[in-house]
């Protein structure tokens, strides 16, 4: 069974498994304002390497338990 990110970028997923911020964007079908809002506001859990915005990435498996724990189901 795939996995919600396993589309998102199998060269990554051989790898150490981090997106980067434009992966998640495309991922989650958020702007860049979007995506740091879900950062700041939401606790979308990220990791940063130096000072520069290039240095951001996503662990795919923290991504994935955050958004299964902020899944909402509707209420009939």
């Amino acid at each position: 069974q795939k996995t919600i990110l396993s589309a998102a970028s199998t060269s990554v997923s051989a790898q150490a498994k981090l997106l980067t911020a434009e992966q998640m964007m495309e991922l989650l079908g958020v702007s860049r304002t979007g995506l740091y809002l879900l950062m700041r506001q939401e606790g979308l859990p990220y990791i940063k390497f130096g000072t520069i915005g290039d240095g951001l990435r996503f662990n795919a498996r923290s991504v994935e338990k955050w958004l299964a724990s902020n899944e909402r189901q509707a209420i009939s």
